[in-house]
Protein backbone atom coordinates (compact mmCIF):
# COMPACT_ATOMS: atom_id res chain seq x y z
CA UNK A 1 0.00 0.00 0.00
CA UNK A 2 1.15 3.58 -0.75
CA UNK A 3 2.56 5.29 2.33
CA UNK A 4 0.46 8.34 1.39
CA UNK A 5 -2.79 6.55 2.29
CA UNK A 6 -4.52 6.58 5.68
CA UNK A 7 -7.86 5.01 4.80
CA UNK A 8 -9.18 1.51 5.20
CA UNK A 9 -10.33 -0.46 2.17
CA UNK A 10 -13.99 0.45 2.68
CA UNK A 11 -15.25 3.28 0.47
CA UNK A 12 -18.85 3.74 1.66
CA UNK A 13 -18.10 4.77 5.22
CA UNK A 14 -20.25 7.04 7.37
CA UNK A 15 -17.89 9.97 6.89
CA UNK A 16 -17.67 9.49 3.10
CA UNK A 17 -21.47 9.62 2.81
CA UNK A 18 -21.55 12.73 4.99
CA UNK A 19 -18.84 14.49 2.98
CA UNK A 20 -20.86 13.84 -0.18
CA UNK A 21 -23.80 15.56 1.53
CA UNK A 22 -21.60 18.51 2.54
CA UNK A 23 -20.40 18.80 -1.07
CA UNK A 24 -23.98 18.83 -2.36
CA UNK A 25 -25.11 21.46 0.16
CA UNK A 26 -22.05 23.71 -0.13
CA UNK A 27 -21.84 23.84 -3.92
CA UNK A 28 -25.62 24.31 -4.19
CA UNK A 29 -25.36 27.58 -2.25
CA UNK A 30 -23.12 29.02 -4.97
CA UNK A 31 -25.01 27.53 -7.92
CA UNK A 32 -28.46 28.63 -6.74
CA UNK A 33 -27.32 32.21 -6.27
CA UNK A 34 -25.48 32.17 -9.58
CA UNK A 35 -28.54 30.91 -11.46
CA UNK A 36 -30.66 33.94 -10.51
CA UNK A 37 -27.95 36.61 -10.19
CA UNK A 38 -28.40 38.07 -13.69
CA UNK A 39 -32.17 38.35 -13.18
CA UNK A 40 -31.62 40.04 -9.81
CA UNK A 41 -29.26 42.60 -11.33
CA UNK A 42 -31.55 43.42 -14.26
CA UNK A 43 -35.00 43.23 -12.61
CA UNK A 44 -34.36 44.41 -9.07
CA UNK A 45 -31.40 46.74 -9.49
CA UNK A 46 -32.08 47.90 -13.08
CA UNK A 47 -28.63 46.88 -14.18
CA UNK A 48 -27.35 46.44 -17.72
CA UNK A 49 -25.92 43.40 -19.49
CA UNK A 50 -22.42 44.84 -19.05
CA UNK A 51 -23.01 45.20 -15.30
CA UNK A 52 -24.21 41.58 -15.15
CA UNK A 53 -20.91 40.45 -16.66
CA UNK A 54 -18.82 42.69 -14.41
CA UNK A 55 -20.51 41.73 -11.13
CA UNK A 56 -20.60 38.04 -12.02
CA UNK A 57 -16.86 38.06 -12.75
CA UNK A 58 -15.94 39.54 -9.34
CA UNK A 59 -16.43 36.19 -7.58
CA UNK A 60 -14.20 34.53 -10.17
CA UNK A 61 -11.54 37.19 -9.59
CA UNK A 62 -11.44 36.82 -5.79
CA UNK A 63 -11.51 33.02 -6.03
CA UNK A 64 -8.62 33.15 -8.48
CA UNK A 65 -6.58 35.46 -6.21
CA UNK A 66 -7.16 33.50 -3.00
CA UNK A 67 -6.97 29.93 -4.31
CA UNK A 68 -3.16 29.55 -4.05
CA UNK A 69 -3.29 30.32 -0.31
CA UNK A 70 -6.07 27.86 0.54
CA UNK A 71 -3.89 24.74 0.39
CA UNK A 72 -1.39 26.19 2.86
CA UNK A 73 -4.18 27.15 5.31
CA UNK A 74 -5.74 23.69 5.12
CA UNK A 75 -2.43 21.86 5.56
CA UNK A 76 -1.40 24.06 8.49
CA UNK A 77 -4.68 24.66 10.35
CA UNK A 78 -6.49 21.42 9.50
CA UNK A 79 -9.54 20.44 7.49
CA UNK A 80 -12.31 20.85 10.05
CA UNK A 81 -12.08 24.46 11.18
CA UNK A 82 -11.01 25.92 7.85
CA UNK A 83 -14.07 24.25 6.33
CA UNK A 84 -16.42 25.43 9.09
CA UNK A 85 -15.14 29.01 8.93
CA UNK A 86 -15.44 29.09 5.14
CA UNK A 87 -19.00 27.72 5.16
CA UNK A 88 -20.07 30.10 7.94
CA UNK A 89 -18.57 33.11 6.15
CA UNK A 90 -20.27 32.12 2.91
CA UNK A 91 -23.65 31.77 4.65
CA UNK A 92 -23.22 35.15 6.32
CA UNK A 93 -22.50 36.81 2.97
CA UNK A 94 -25.55 35.12 1.42
CA UNK A 95 -27.76 36.40 4.24
CA UNK A 96 -26.31 39.89 3.64
CA UNK A 97 -27.94 39.79 0.19
CA UNK A 98 -31.22 40.41 2.04
CA UNK A 99 -30.03 43.91 3.02
CA UNK A 100 -31.05 46.94 0.94
CA UNK A 101 -28.24 47.65 -1.52
CA UNK A 102 -27.37 48.89 -4.96
CA UNK A 103 -25.13 47.53 -7.66
CA UNK A 104 -21.98 48.60 -5.79
CA UNK A 105 -23.03 46.75 -2.63
CA UNK A 106 -23.88 43.64 -4.62
CA UNK A 107 -20.52 43.82 -6.38
CA UNK A 108 -18.70 43.98 -3.03
CA UNK A 109 -20.58 40.93 -1.74
CA UNK A 110 -19.88 38.98 -4.93
CA UNK A 111 -16.19 39.79 -4.58
CA UNK A 112 -16.18 38.71 -0.93
CA UNK A 113 -17.98 35.39 -1.56
CA UNK A 114 -15.08 34.20 -3.68
CA UNK A 115 -12.80 33.92 -0.63
CA UNK A 116 -14.88 31.39 1.37
CA UNK A 117 -15.77 29.56 -1.86
CA UNK A 118 -12.09 29.09 -2.71
CA UNK A 119 -11.40 27.80 0.80
CA UNK A 120 -14.32 25.38 1.16
CA UNK A 121 -14.01 23.98 -2.37
CA UNK A 122 -10.31 23.21 -1.83
CA UNK A 123 -11.05 21.94 1.69
CA UNK A 124 -13.80 19.58 0.56
CA UNK A 125 -11.61 18.18 -2.21
CA UNK A 126 -8.84 17.58 0.32
CA UNK A 127 -11.13 16.02 2.93
CA UNK A 128 -12.68 13.78 0.27
CA UNK A 129 -9.20 12.57 -0.68
CA UNK A 130 -8.50 11.79 3.01
CA UNK A 131 -11.62 9.64 3.31
CA UNK A 132 -11.14 7.55 0.15
CA UNK A 133 -9.02 4.37 0.39
CA UNK A 134 -6.09 4.34 -2.00
CA UNK A 135 -7.33 1.24 -3.87
CA UNK A 136 -10.65 2.98 -4.61
CA UNK A 137 -9.39 6.52 -5.09
CA UNK A 138 -10.55 6.87 -8.70
CA UNK A 139 -13.99 5.45 -7.83
CA UNK A 140 -14.30 7.80 -4.87
CA UNK A 141 -13.38 10.88 -6.87
CA UNK A 142 -15.77 9.77 -9.62
CA UNK A 143 -18.68 9.52 -7.19
CA UNK A 144 -17.80 12.82 -5.51
CA UNK A 145 -17.50 14.72 -8.79
CA UNK A 146 -20.81 13.38 -10.07
CA UNK A 147 -22.56 14.44 -6.86
CA UNK A 148 -21.06 17.94 -7.13
CA UNK A 149 -21.87 18.39 -10.82
CA UNK A 150 -25.36 16.90 -10.76
CA UNK A 151 -26.35 19.04 -7.77
CA UNK A 152 -24.33 22.12 -8.70
CA UNK A 153 -24.70 22.20 -12.50
CA UNK A 154 -28.15 20.65 -12.95
CA UNK A 155 -30.40 20.40 -9.87
CA UNK A 156 -29.41 23.55 -7.95
CA UNK A 157 -29.90 26.00 -10.87
CA UNK A 158 -33.29 24.44 -11.63
CA UNK A 159 -34.28 24.70 -7.94
CA UNK A 160 -33.18 28.33 -7.81
CA UNK A 161 -35.24 29.29 -10.85
CA UNK A 162 -38.29 27.37 -9.55
CA UNK A 163 -38.14 29.09 -6.15
CA UNK A 164 -37.68 32.47 -7.78
CA UNK A 165 -41.18 32.44 -9.30
CA UNK A 166 -42.35 36.02 -9.55
CA UNK A 167 -39.19 37.70 -8.28
CA UNK A 168 -38.97 35.92 -4.89
CA UNK A 169 -35.28 36.80 -4.61
CA UNK A 170 -35.26 37.03 -0.81
CA UNK A 171 -36.58 33.46 -0.57
CA UNK A 172 -33.67 32.24 -2.70
CA UNK A 173 -31.10 34.15 -0.63
CA UNK A 174 -32.53 32.79 2.62
CA UNK A 175 -32.36 29.24 1.25
CA UNK A 176 -28.70 29.58 0.25
CA UNK A 177 -27.81 30.84 3.74
CA UNK A 178 -29.68 27.97 5.37
CA UNK A 179 -28.03 25.38 3.12
CA UNK A 180 -24.62 26.67 4.21
CA UNK A 181 -25.58 26.34 7.89
CA UNK A 182 -26.85 22.81 7.22
CA UNK A 183 -23.48 21.96 5.65
CA UNK A 184 -21.73 23.15 8.84
CA UNK A 185 -23.96 20.94 10.99
CA UNK A 186 -23.08 17.94 8.84
CA UNK A 187 -19.34 18.69 9.26
CA UNK A 188 -19.82 18.64 13.05
CA UNK A 189 -21.33 15.15 12.73
CA UNK A 190 -18.22 13.80 11.01
CA UNK A 191 -15.49 11.94 12.92
CA UNK A 192 -12.53 12.17 10.56
CA UNK A 193 -8.91 12.61 11.60
CA UNK A 194 -8.15 16.33 11.26
CA UNK A 195 -4.73 16.30 9.59
CA UNK A 196 -2.60 19.41 10.15
CA UNK A 197 1.04 20.49 10.37
CA UNK A 198 1.51 23.42 12.76
CA UNK A 199 5.19 23.64 11.81
CA UNK A 200 4.44 24.42 8.16
CA UNK A 201 6.16 27.66 7.17
CA UNK A 202 4.55 30.10 4.73
CA UNK A 203 6.52 30.13 1.46
CA UNK A 204 6.09 29.63 -2.26
CA UNK A 205 7.05 25.98 -1.77
CA UNK A 206 4.18 25.41 0.70
CA UNK A 207 1.69 27.25 -1.54
CA UNK A 208 2.37 25.29 -4.74
CA UNK A 209 2.81 21.54 -5.11
CA UNK A 210 5.33 21.22 -7.95
CA UNK A 211 4.82 17.48 -8.37
CA UNK A 212 1.32 17.96 -9.80
CA UNK A 213 1.98 20.98 -12.05
CA UNK A 214 1.68 18.98 -15.28
CA UNK A 215 -1.64 17.52 -14.18
CA UNK A 216 -2.76 21.04 -13.21
CA UNK A 217 -1.85 22.13 -16.75
CA UNK A 218 -4.03 19.35 -18.19
CA UNK A 219 -6.94 20.47 -15.96
CA UNK A 220 -6.35 24.08 -16.99
CA UNK A 221 -6.56 23.25 -20.70
CA UNK A 222 -9.62 21.02 -20.46
CA UNK A 223 -11.42 23.62 -18.29
CA UNK A 224 -11.29 26.11 -21.14
CA UNK A 225 -14.47 24.32 -22.21
CA UNK A 226 -16.19 24.70 -18.82
CA UNK A 227 -17.96 28.03 -19.66
CA UNK A 228 -19.68 26.13 -22.49
CA UNK A 229 -21.97 24.53 -19.90
CA UNK A 230 -23.91 27.07 -17.82
CA UNK A 231 -22.53 30.36 -19.19
CA UNK A 232 -22.73 29.87 -22.96
CA UNK A 233 -24.80 26.68 -23.07
CA UNK A 234 -28.13 28.55 -22.71
CA UNK A 235 -27.15 30.98 -25.49
CA UNK A 236 -26.09 28.22 -27.89
CA UNK A 237 -29.26 26.28 -27.02
CA UNK A 238 -31.38 29.19 -28.26
CA UNK A 239 -29.18 29.51 -31.35
CA UNK A 240 -29.92 25.90 -32.40
CA UNK A 241 -33.67 26.27 -31.70
CA UNK A 242 -34.25 25.24 -28.08
CA UNK A 243 -36.23 27.45 -25.71
CA UNK A 244 -33.63 26.99 -22.98
CA UNK A 245 -30.63 24.86 -22.01
CA UNK A 246 -32.63 22.20 -20.12
CA UNK A 247 -32.34 19.48 -22.85
CA UNK A 248 -28.58 20.03 -23.06
CA UNK A 249 -28.18 19.91 -19.25
CA UNK A 250 -30.21 16.70 -19.09
CA UNK A 251 -28.01 14.94 -21.65
CA UNK A 252 -24.94 16.33 -19.87
CA UNK A 253 -26.29 14.89 -16.61
CA UNK A 254 -26.91 11.49 -18.19
CA UNK A 255 -23.35 11.60 -19.54
CA UNK A 256 -22.03 12.17 -16.03
CA UNK A 257 -23.99 9.19 -14.72
CA UNK A 258 -22.81 6.99 -17.59
CA UNK A 259 -19.21 7.98 -16.85
CA UNK A 260 -19.61 6.27 -13.47
CA UNK A 261 -20.57 2.98 -15.19
CA UNK A 262 -17.82 3.36 -17.78
CA UNK A 263 -15.33 4.10 -15.02
CA UNK A 264 -15.65 0.58 -13.68
CA UNK A 265 -14.15 -0.64 -16.97
CA UNK A 266 -11.41 1.92 -17.64
CA UNK A 267 -10.28 3.51 -14.35
CA UNK A 268 -6.93 2.18 -13.20
CA UNK A 269 -4.46 4.48 -11.43
CA UNK A 270 -1.60 2.08 -12.12
CA UNK A 271 -2.22 2.51 -15.87
CA UNK A 272 -4.27 5.72 -16.33
CA UNK A 273 -3.57 6.16 -20.05
CA UNK A 274 -6.86 4.60 -21.13
CA UNK A 275 -9.13 6.58 -18.80
CA UNK A 276 -7.31 9.90 -19.20
CA UNK A 277 -7.01 9.59 -22.97
CA UNK A 278 -10.67 8.58 -23.33
CA UNK A 279 -11.84 11.50 -21.17
CA UNK A 280 -9.97 14.05 -23.27
CA UNK A 281 -10.97 12.41 -26.56
CA UNK A 282 -14.64 12.55 -25.54
CA UNK A 283 -14.35 16.23 -24.62
CA UNK A 284 -12.74 16.93 -27.99
CA UNK A 285 -15.48 15.02 -29.79
CA UNK A 286 -18.33 16.50 -27.73
CA UNK A 287 -17.40 20.15 -28.23
CA UNK A 288 -16.47 19.61 -31.87
CA UNK A 289 -19.72 17.73 -32.61
CA UNK A 290 -21.76 20.52 -31.03
CA UNK A 291 -19.92 23.27 -32.89
CA UNK A 292 -19.51 21.77 -36.34
CA UNK A 293 -22.98 20.17 -36.65
CA UNK A 294 -24.83 23.31 -35.44
CA UNK A 295 -28.01 21.30 -34.87
CA UNK A 296 -30.16 20.33 -31.89
CA UNK A 297 -29.20 16.67 -32.30
CA UNK A 298 -25.52 17.50 -32.46
CA UNK A 299 -25.78 19.69 -29.35
CA UNK A 300 -27.58 16.94 -27.42
CA UNK A 301 -25.14 14.18 -28.40
CA UNK A 302 -22.28 16.57 -27.79
CA UNK A 303 -23.67 17.33 -24.32
CA UNK A 304 -23.72 13.63 -23.48
CA UNK A 305 -20.13 13.18 -24.65
CA UNK A 306 -19.01 16.26 -22.68
CA UNK A 307 -20.71 14.86 -19.58
CA UNK A 308 -18.89 11.53 -19.92
CA UNK A 309 -15.61 13.32 -20.61
CA UNK A 310 -15.75 15.60 -17.59
CA UNK A 311 -17.01 12.76 -15.41
CA UNK A 312 -13.99 10.62 -16.27
CA UNK A 313 -11.61 13.59 -16.04
CA UNK A 314 -12.73 14.40 -12.49
CA UNK A 315 -12.30 10.75 -11.54
CA UNK A 316 -8.81 10.18 -12.93
CA UNK A 317 -6.76 13.41 -12.83
CA UNK A 318 -7.36 14.48 -9.18
CA UNK A 319 -6.79 10.88 -8.07
CA UNK A 320 -3.50 10.78 -9.97
CA UNK A 321 -2.40 14.03 -8.32
CA UNK A 322 -3.24 12.84 -4.79
CA UNK A 323 -1.24 9.65 -5.43
CA UNK A 324 1.92 11.71 -5.85
CA UNK A 325 1.93 13.59 -2.52
CA UNK A 326 2.10 12.90 1.20
CA UNK A 327 -1.00 13.20 3.35
CA UNK A 328 0.19 16.48 4.85
CA UNK A 329 0.56 18.02 1.36
CA UNK A 330 -2.90 17.20 0.03
CA UNK A 331 -4.16 20.73 0.67
CA UNK A 332 -1.45 22.30 -1.49
CA UNK A 333 -1.93 19.52 -4.06
CA UNK A 334 -5.65 20.22 -4.43
CA UNK A 335 -5.16 23.99 -4.40
CA UNK A 336 -2.62 23.70 -7.24
CA UNK A 337 -4.90 21.44 -9.26
CA UNK A 338 -8.03 23.57 -8.75
CA UNK A 339 -6.09 26.76 -9.48
CA UNK A 340 -5.43 25.23 -12.90
CA UNK A 341 -9.17 24.72 -13.31
CA UNK A 342 -9.86 28.33 -12.28
CA UNK A 343 -7.31 29.61 -14.78
CA UNK A 344 -8.74 27.51 -17.61
CA UNK A 345 -12.33 28.57 -16.94
CA UNK A 346 -11.21 32.21 -16.74
CA UNK A 347 -9.53 32.13 -20.15
CA UNK A 348 -12.33 29.95 -21.53
CA UNK A 349 -14.90 32.67 -20.85
CA UNK A 350 -12.95 35.10 -22.99
CA UNK A 351 -12.30 32.55 -25.74
CA UNK A 352 -16.01 31.68 -26.00
CA UNK A 353 -17.05 35.34 -25.94
CA UNK A 354 -14.40 36.59 -28.38
CA UNK A 355 -15.04 33.79 -30.88
CA UNK A 356 -18.82 34.27 -30.79
CA UNK A 357 -18.45 38.02 -31.29
CA UNK A 358 -15.91 37.65 -34.10
CA UNK A 359 -17.84 35.03 -36.10
CA UNK A 360 -21.36 36.08 -35.16
CA UNK A 361 -22.45 32.74 -33.70
CA UNK A 362 -21.84 30.49 -30.70
CA UNK A 363 -21.29 27.37 -32.80
CA UNK A 364 -17.87 28.71 -33.77
CA UNK A 365 -16.91 28.90 -30.08
CA UNK A 366 -17.71 25.25 -29.49
CA UNK A 367 -15.93 24.22 -32.71
CA UNK A 368 -12.78 26.15 -31.73
CA UNK A 369 -12.75 24.79 -28.17
CA UNK A 370 -13.34 21.27 -29.49
CA UNK A 371 -10.37 21.55 -31.82
CA UNK A 372 -8.29 23.00 -28.99
CA UNK A 373 -8.99 19.94 -26.81
CA UNK A 374 -6.27 18.20 -28.82
CA UNK A 375 -3.76 20.24 -26.77
CA UNK A 376 -4.54 18.75 -23.30
CA UNK A 377 -4.60 15.31 -24.94
CA UNK A 378 -1.05 15.84 -26.23
CA UNK A 379 0.15 17.27 -22.89
CA UNK A 380 -1.33 14.31 -21.02
CA UNK A 381 -0.04 11.53 -23.27
CA UNK A 382 3.47 12.87 -23.87
CA UNK A 383 4.30 14.82 -20.71
CA UNK A 384 1.97 14.41 -17.72
CA UNK A 385 1.47 10.65 -18.05
CA UNK A 386 5.18 9.67 -18.32
CA UNK A 387 5.96 12.05 -15.43
CA UNK A 388 3.21 10.48 -13.30
CA UNK A 389 4.27 6.91 -14.05
CA UNK A 390 7.89 7.65 -13.16
CA UNK A 391 6.99 9.28 -9.83
CA UNK A 392 4.24 6.80 -8.94
CA UNK A 393 6.50 3.79 -9.58
CA UNK A 394 9.13 5.37 -7.37
CA UNK A 395 6.57 5.84 -4.54
CA UNK A 396 5.08 2.33 -4.76
CA UNK A 397 8.50 0.67 -4.83
CA UNK A 398 9.94 2.76 -1.99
Amino acid sequence: MNKNSISSNKLWTRDFILVLLVNALAFSTVSITGSILSLYIVKQLNGSAAQVGLISSLMTLSTFLFRPFTGYLIDRLGRRWTLIIALFTGSLINFCLLLPMGLTGLGILRFLIGFPFALFSTGLSTLTADLIPEEKRADGFSISSIVIMITGQVLAPILGLCLLGENNFNLVFILTGILGIMAILVVFLMRFEDIKDRRLVFSLKTLVEKRVLLLALVMCLLFIGWPGLLTYGPLFAVEVGFNNAAPFLVTFGFGLLFSRLLGDLVLDLRAPRRAGGLALALLLGGFALSGFMKTQLGFLFGGGMIGIGYGLAFAIFPAMAVNLVEIARRGACNATLIFGQDLGAFFGSYIFGWTAQSFGNYASSYALVGSGMALPLVVFLFFALPNYQKKYNKITHA
